[in-house]
């Protein structure tokens, strides 16, 4: 069948400066397309293309100012084309279902759609003339989702303004995972992970393809965004025999998620893992997860889902045991079941007993020119040793992420001493260091003096204190200078100076060569990570009023 395809033209606005065409788009709190915000598209701010062939329409709009994409694509039930009237469960394209797909600003997700066509007029060439059509899109969650109204040459009103669909309370929505970490484990977080509706994004997904490749399974995707990572977290049942229909019970002998090489169709499948780290694939962990709740729809949403899980390193005999866990956790999807009296807190050392101080050279790509004093009032602080590499590696984890990793030659202990690595290249017989954080990291050379250290016989860090320098380059180069105390007896290492916004050079004033760095930041000259102090608000851009506050400075002093 030729299909011919037709542009619509919006560099020509109408006699009486109506918009030749519009997009609205509302979401909800909750939604991932749309992120809870309002926007407004017409020709005045954006550019737009329609292409139409027989039962099929693409829409395609740019902002004129930057990179803002979307896209918005409508198929007619097969074989028929698109005219006004509607289109309901919208998850096709079938014989008798019709289709919709969006995506906008580096985000798409499939689930629920429908919309509404009230008017549309199509030339002989495949020319969008005419075109009004309303939609509402559901990433996999029946209740939050993205609302929209496009017109093009359009007369037809838009819909008044909707209530927002209300978001689930903390209690209803809510994901807690513990990573304990295990000697020998390069875990680069470990810790207590805890996400609710009203603080964290998760968007959940249910894929019901009872197939070699593609089995049921509910999965859940958590972007982190104070930590800067995101989890996944699939339950599926086995596509054979008792437990396929996903109900409440227990899992046992679960496998991580198997690919079409590698089916068991009579085993559970459970996975999570986080920015590639974690077990991926079948012979890679063993597990088991206790479904109380489940309620699925029958185009795979998910409505209600209440399971508890325990994920282990490598398989375990008898099954069932779980010798070292590798996650351990629970998902209260909008779930019935009672919510637990939390245990009192395990008592921490004081806030001067676990403390790193951070101290970045301007050029520094680590540190990005800031200091840093992180205590327990900040966040958490963990520790491991691994014996067999002959490393301690300490975490923190709070608004950032940052890793500590100091190893010894192989072959020997960590005690204290001074240990020095100027070459970039690992060698077995050189100590090395490892630093990085604020999603950062690079191959690095430095020095570090081990104050203080006692292990215990199970590889936990009981006491520890460092000193030390990393460079990513050269050594005599920019650097990050700081020091770690982990439960220590010795004092704190002293806070330092409060950050002077707009002293990329470190001389505690901003001078001319300050302000000419950070326009340069703002023109694209420099990276805003040669010096983040001229980021007065935090938001990871330099604006002209971020500049405004340096020249302060620079006027009055720091």
């Amino acid at each position: 069948m030729e299909s011919t395809i037709g542009f619509a033209d919006s560099s020509v606005a109408s006699a009486d400066s109506s918009p030749s065409f519009s997009l609205s788009l509302d979401s909800d709190r909750n939604d991932f397309l749309g992120q809870g915000r309002q926007k407004l598209f017409t020709d005045r701010n954006s550019t737009l293309m329609a292409l139409h062939e027989s039962g099929y329409l693409s829409i395609e709009i740019t902002t004129n100012d930057s990179d803002i994409f979307w896209m918005l694509e409508f198929l007619a039930p097969r074989g028929s084309e698109l005219l006004p009237g509607i289109y309901e469960e919208a998850i096709g394209p079938s014989p008798r279902k019709p289709a919709m797909r969006i995506r906008g600003e580096h985000r798409s997700c499939g689930g629920l759609a429908r919309f509404v066509i009230r008017e549309a007029e199509y030339g002989s060439m495949g020319e969008v003339n005419r075109l009004a059509i309303d939609f509402e899109n559901h990433c996999g969650i029946a209740e939050a989702g993205l609302f929209g109204s496009l017109r093009i040459g359009s007369d037809e009103p838009i819909p008044g303004p909707r209530t927002p669909t209300a978001t689930p309370r903390p209690d209803q929505f809510k994901i807690d995972i513990e990573v304990p970490g295990f000697p020998g484990a390069e875990w680069p977080f470990v810790g207590s992970f805890h996400y609710d509706a009203v603080r964290d994004h998760v968007e959940v997904q249910s894929f019901y393809y009872p197939s070699r490749v593609e089995r049921r399974h509910v999965s859940f995707y958590i972007t982190d965004v104070r930590r800067r990572l995101g989890w996944t977290i699939v339950f599926a049942p086995p596509l054979c025999g008792p437990g396929s229909e996903f109900g409440p019970g227990l899992y046992e002998e679960a496998t991580g998620f198997p690919s079409a090489e590698r089916e068991d169709y009579w085993s559970p499948v459970f996975n999570a893992h986080f920015e590639g780290w974690g077990p991926e694939r079948s012979d890679d962990s063993n597990g088991q997860f206790f479904v109380h709740e489940a309620r699925i729809g029958k185009y795979g949403e998910v409505y209600r889902l209440a399971a508890d899980f325990v994920q282990c390193h490598g398989h375990t005999y008898p099954p069932g045991t779980c010798a070292t866990p590798w996650v351990i956790g629970s998902v209260d999807y909008t779930s019935t079941r009672p919510t637990p009296t939390p245990a009192p807190p395990t008592p921490t050392p004081s806030d001067l007993s676990s403390i790193a101080m951070l101290r970045s050279d301007c050029g520094d790509y680590i540190g990005s020119a800031k200091s840093r004093y992180l205590t327990l009032a900040d966040g958490d602080f963990s520790a491991f040793y691994d014996h067999g590499g002959g490393q301690v590696t300490i975490t923190f984890l709070g608004d950032e992420f940052w890793h500590f990793n100091f190893s010894a030659p192989a072959g020997q202990v960590l005690t204290p001493g001074v240990y020095e690595d100027f070459d970039r290249e690992y060698h077995p017989d050189d100590p090395w260091l490892r630093i990085g954080g604020a999603g950062r990291g690079c191959n690095d050379v430095g020095r570090f003096e081990i104050l203080e250290i006692e292990l215990g016989k199970n590889g936990e860090v009981l006491r520890f204190a460092v000193d030390f320098e990393q460079h990513c380059q050269e050594f005599r180069g920019p650097g990050l200078h700081g020091a770690v105390r982990y439960r220590s007896t010795l004092p704190p290492p002293p806070a330092p100076m409060r950050p002077c916004w707009g002293d990329c050079n470190g001389n505690g004033a901003v001078d001319i060569g300050d302000l000419i760095f950070g326009v340069n930041i703002v023109l694209h000259y420099n990276y805003i990570w040669e010096c983040e102090l001229f980021d007065h608000d935090e938001d990871g851009v330099i604006r002209v009023d971020d500049l405004v506050y340096a020249v302060k400075n620079a006027l009055d002093g720091c």
